[in-house]
């Protein structure tokens, strides 16, 4: 079973501390944690476990369970859509057919999410505009998540037959 939490903090405080918690409560002590690029997140689990010491026991076992979709994508699939990029904005609609990011509104990629955030998280900004922003990042990291899962279906043949794309070369070693 494959289970999603989100985590947001748009307040301006230092989200840190209770981030690692939720996080360490979220994943629990078992299963896969299936990440896109888990080099970075292996690296941002292991910063909060040398800033809070009672927690690192339990960030270091999270990081441990974090099994890299890239690199299974880089090894076992490319499609000639996704021009030689294998970030996941580009892996998707060659697997998917479509791009599920441009119907988003506001937020489409990771730069424009970190900008947003930015301007979330200053003391200027209106709580209205707070809340359209929080929504949009939710609906962004949400389709990320669910892209991670389209992705590991479809590398792993759990995805149906009628939704991957033609062209694609899957490799098997």
């Amino acid at each position: 079973v494959i289970e999603s939490t989100d985590f947001l903090d748009v307040s301006g405080k230092d989200p840190s501390r209770v981030l690692a918690e939720s996080l360490i409560q979220a994943c629990g002590r078992q299963g896969v944690i299936y990440a896109y690029n888990a080099g970075f997140e292996h690296r941002v689990i292991q910063d909060l476990a040398q800033r809070f010491r009672a927690l690192r026991e339990d960030l270091l076992a999270i990081a441990d369970r974090l099994f890299d979709l890239l690199a299974v994508a880089r090894e076992h699939y490319y499609h000639p859509a996704q021009r030689g990029s294998w970030s996941i904005k580009a892996l998707l609609p060659a697997i998917s057919e479509g791009d599920p990011y441009a119907d988003l509104e506001g937020i489409r990629e990771g730069g424009m999410a970190a900008e947003a955030f930015r301007r979330a998280i200053q003391d200027d900004t209106a709580d209205a505009e707070r809340q359209i922003i929080a929504a949009q990042l939710q609906r962004y990291c949400a389709l990320d998540t669910q892209a991670m899962r389209t992705v590991r279906d479809t590398l792993t043949g759990a995805a149906p037959p009628a939704t991957r794309r033609a062209g694609a070369q899957r490799r098997r070693t």
